[in-house]
């Protein structure tokens, strides 16, 4: 896998190094894919160095590097010819692999230590490669590659900019391996935890549909243990839905019909919303309104705002759901006339964990995560979610998506604009999430 791009060889610029740092620094606490990161990497190496081009190549399982990121034509070929070579034929890149240590070649036509790879890379127009390690705790991770059409060694400035550039991408590969693990701990976890809570669930149901004559203490007992073993599935849920949208590449969405999402969505809280003696309104178009996504991410998105709006309102209170379409966006309210937000609390909504003093207060369950979740799933479909609330007037939230639309469709007509404002506080603060 790569991403090429035409680079030249200019000098090293102390402006350009400073930004290219600060470029990379940035993004370490990010949740950008490791390739993504490691491509802004090479193309920063490449544009600051006296080089014609850069790579990077990760450790794979059977610790030949395999290609993650090139800049520039030179380098996609050098990469290319690292697949020629086979599995533990010598090439640079192997041998720093690893050995760890640094391996700098100013000559391929004259240097003999890897005869059958200088042999390609001359064919090429390959005539110096310097492999610099990315360093991790436990050994190298990948190398660094800087490639030259022309012989000589790299100015000592140059070589010593690169080395700080290989440990920027070693923090890159080490942070996003660190992550990985993270993720995959969170997700065996949470699969863990299902398989009981399901077969408990299963065996309470299976109680509470018996004609068992039970006392009312022991009613309330078994009300309690299914309640917080929903609770607790809820939670697992949670766990892992709030690793979701950063964990899969977007190029795997497919076509899906929002307003479906939000009826679905309503069918599942009618027990809630029944139990509670809520008054609920769907204003959903009866046509398809077309998003580009992930149907369960979007769902858990939409599951996540009612619901949330049905926590915090008291019974007798509304909580009100529109989609509507304007020019080439959908957009999707959440209305409630719940206790409303404080201005000082808006900001920290959309973190992971956050609680308001208000639910705290009221003692109402929560994980602190569905608006987070609400907020990744959002960006990671391309759009945006905000709240407007007043202490007192209740909130509304809103999410804002591009729809898909037809090869030079320039969008469908404008929808009724009423119908993005079913019901809202009078002029309540806007808050939306800080981006990641």
């Amino acid at each position: 896998m790569s991403a090429q791009a035409q680079t030249g060889g200019p000098a090293s610029h102390p402006d350009g190094t400073v930004q290219v740092l600060l470029d990379l620094t940035r993004t370490l606490a990010g949740p950008t894919a490791l390739h993504d990161l490691l491509d802004l990497a090479v193309h920063g190496v490449a544009g600051l160095l006296r080089v014609d081009a850069a790579g990077v190549s990760l450790a794979s399982a059977d610790a030949d590097p395999a290609v993650t990121a090139a800049s520039g034509h030179l380098a996609a070929c050098y990469h290319e010819l690292l697949s020629h070579l086979g599995s533990g034929e010598p090439s640079p890149s192997l041998t720093v692999l690893r050995s760890g240590e640094a391996l700098s070649i100013s000559d391929l036509t004259t240097d003999d230590r890897f005869p059958t790879f200088a042999g390609y890379a001359r064919s090429e127009g390959l005539l110096a490669v310097d492999v610099l390690p990315l360093h991790g705790d436990r050994g190298c991770v990948g190398t660094l590659e800087l490639v030259r059409s022309h012989p000589g060694d790299l100015r000592s400035e140059d070589l010593h900019l690169a080395h700080l550039l290989a440990e920027v991408a070693a923090a890159h590969v080490l942070n996003a391996q660190a992550r990985q693990a993270q993720r995959d701990l969170v997700a065996t976890v949470a699969h863990e935890l299902r398989t009981p809570l399901t077969s408990i669930t299963g065996f309470l149901e299976m109680l509470a549909e018996a004609d068992l004559e039970l006392g009312g203490h022991q009613q309330r007992w078994l009300e309690a243990i299914h309640r917080n073993t929903l609770r607790l599935g809820s939670l697992a849920e949670d766990l892992v839905s709030a690793q979701g949208p950063d964990r899969r590449d977007a190029s795997g969405h497919v076509e899906v019909d929002l307003a479906a999402v939000v009826r679905t969505v309503e069918t599942a809280v009618a027990p809630v919303v029944l139990r509670h003696g809520i008054e609920t309104e769907f204003a959903v178009p009866h046509r398809r309104v077309a998003v580009l996504g992930d149907e369960q991410d979007l769902e858990s998105l939409m599951t996540n705002l009612v619901g949330n709006a049905l926590k915090f309102t008291p019974p007798g209170g509304r909580v009100h759901c529109s989609l509507a379409v304007v020019a080439t966006r959908a957009h999707v309210q959440v209305s409630d006339d719940g206790p409303g937000i404080p201005a000082h609390e808006l900001p920290h909504l959309f973190t992971r964990h956050y609680r308001t003093r208000s639910a705290r207060s009221a003692r109402i369950e929560g994980s602190g995560l569905g608006l987070a979740i609400a907020a990744s799933v959002a960006r990671h479909h391309g759009g945006e979610i905000s709240v407007r609330s007043q202490l007192g007037e209740g909130s509304v939230f809103t999410v804002d998506l591009p729809l898909l639309l037809e090869p030079g469709q320039r969008g469908p007509a404008l929808a009724d604009p009423e119908r993005l404002r079913p019901w809202e506080p009078a002029r309540p603060t806007e808050s939306r999430p800080r981006p990641d």
